[in-house]
């Protein structure tokens, strides 16, 4: 399917596909998925294991995929669309995804996480009351990472603006007020970041509720690229949209932390792979658009 023959929101895209069992769905869920198939049936089976997310119009984007992440999708049997787009573009599938479920909020959620209805469900109901922008707790499972990606994340888990961020945390939800701030999403590399800058900090809500599971890149190879990534997407943003970084902010931080002893090696850690990325990115001579980790999505 093209992005020119994207169906309304009226037009089931798989006929074989059952419509979740509603009137009005609470709000609507979008999930961007390129190349998700070793773990997509996973992520809609954790998402609804309580049933919360019936409620919801939930579609998956799947954009450029060269695997059967589609079909996979459908064969759960989960009251989920399923779009397929032959343009490789995570803000793409995003314009899509809101174009066939255009139910306020809408919840943006990464295909390689693991997130509940009962989140889903919570972050909503914020949306509809006072909170502008909200997302689920985020909590990384680091089992199989290696020691200097553990020292990095038990670093970056005490920088508390990091924590508040809307970003970064695998899923993020916009109310009616945000959603009407901008057009469309923009092409830009780091979408979360885009939104997180259209919301004041005192608009925005970590929801009390079940944590969405991130599982990060596994080796400092893989940290290393998709630390490069969030650089470029940052310089895109200072570049397009006039934003600054909150570089100063996170440096004060880690100094903080070194005020006890026992931080010291994961400060250390911390600033060294996000000051070499930044070099990095600064001397490379082309840079791809997207680097993806593989490592987090091998079983």
């Amino acid at each position: 399917m093209t992005a020119e023959s994207i169906p309304t929101a009226q037009t089931p895209v798989d006929a074989q596909a059952p419509v979740p069992p509603r009137s009005v769905p609470s709000c609507s869920v979008v999930i961007p998925a390129y190349n998700e198939a070793a773990g997509i049936g996973r992520m809609l089976d954790h998402l609804y294991e309580d049933g919360l997310a019936r409620r919801a119009d939930v579609v998956v984007v799947c954009n450029g995929c060269t695997d059967d992440t589609a079909e996979r999708a459908r064969a759960t049997g989960h009251p989920v669309r399923v779009i397929e787009l032959e343009q490789p573009s995570k803000t793409a599938a995003i314009r899509a995804g809101e174009r066939a479920a255009p139910t306020l909020p809408r919840i943006y959620v990464d295909a390689d996480v693991v997130t509940s209805g009962a989140a889903i469900t919570a972050v909503a109901e914020a949306l509809v009351g006072a909170v502008v922008a909200g997302r689920a707790p985020a909590r990384f499972d680091l089992r199989d990472c290696s020691w200097i990606v553990r020292r990095f994340h038990d670093a970056s888990s005490r920088l508390p603006s990091v924590q508040a961020e809307l970003c970064g945390g695998g899923m993020y939800g916009l109310s009616a007020t945000a959603r009407a701030r901008f057009a469309d999403f923009p092409d830009l590399i780091a979408d979360d970041l885009f939104v997180a800058r259209i919301v004041a900090p005192d608009e925005l809500v970590i929801v009390d509720t079940r944590p969405t599971v991130i599982t990060p890149p596994r080796s400092l190879d893989a940290l290393w690229r998709v630390r490069k990534r969030v650089v470029r997407g940052t310089q895109e943003m200072a570049a397009t949209q006039g934003v600054a970084t909150t570089a100063g902010t996170t440096g004060r931080e880690l100094l903080r932390q070194l005020r006890s002893p026992a931080n010291v090696l994961d400060v250390a850690v911390y600033a060294a792979v996000v000051v070499g990325a930044r070099l990095a990115v600064r001397f490379e001579r082309q840079a791809p658009r997207w680097e993806r980790d593989e490592t987090s999505r091998a079983g």
